[in-house]
């Protein structure tokens, strides 16, 4: 019982802050896109756009024409949401990409939700059963999407000299205010700008 107010009282204060922070969408905002290829090169579809994005059911325009379709039965597999945030639909499934590069990261849909204030980390939220999303990889935009285990993160801050770096980064250490949500913030933000150094060291 205590876990489910926590969760609610999370999840409220989540909304709060995003309506309070300013969030501005990205160029692509509801894009869709026949690769990720296009994305990068800024090749949107034309004639085609989303409307709604509601977890896993997608609203859309084609050619005047309203849609609605589940992920995994949309035209394209690539696509932006009203934060003009990437969002990849892997076997059936629709993620968040939250980093694209050699290593990209992911958060699932079906799990939690994501969002990015200006100038802030990270906001994310579990679904409903109180379960924190799981977090995923994929190596290069296009490569299959696996849980990224902790192993596997390891393996790469070792590779590229981050580990110490990473361990005892002072933005990412666990404070007394913090609550467990906020905490469990904490750790996916780490690890997602931990992602960035590494496609950095990649190039």
């Amino acid at each position: 019982m205590k876990k489910q107010i926590l969760l609610i009282i999370f999840v409220t204060l989540t909304f709060f802050i995003n309506a309070q922070i300013l969030i501005t969408a990205g160029k692509h905002q509801y894009d869709f896109f026949k690769s990720y290829e296009d994305y990068k090169a800024d090749k949107a579809v034309d004639g085609i756009q989303v409307t709604i994005c509601k977890g896993s059911n997608i609203e859309y325009t084609e050619n005047g024409a309203k849609k609605k379709s589940k992920a995994s039965k949309l035209p394209y597999s690539w696509f932006c949401n009203s934060e003009g945030m990437l969002m990849r639909v892997f076997d059936g499934d629709l993620y968040y990409v939250v980093v694209d590069g050699a290593v990209s990261f992911y958060i699932k849909v079906s799990e939690g939700t994501i969002s990015k204030p200006d100038n802030a980390d990270y906001i994310i939220s579990g679904d409903v059963s109180n379960t924190w999303p799981n977090e995923y990889y994929s190596l290069t935009p296009n490569g299959t999407i696996e849980k990224l285990k902790d192993k596997i993160l390891e393996e790469y801050l070792e590779k590229y000299n981050l580990t110490s770096q990473y361990e005892n980064d002072p933005n990412y250490k666990r404070q007394a205010k913090d609550c467990v949500m906020c905490w469990a913030n904490k750790k996916t933000n780490k690890k997602i700008k931990y992602t960035k150094l590494i496609n950095e060291k990649i190039k």
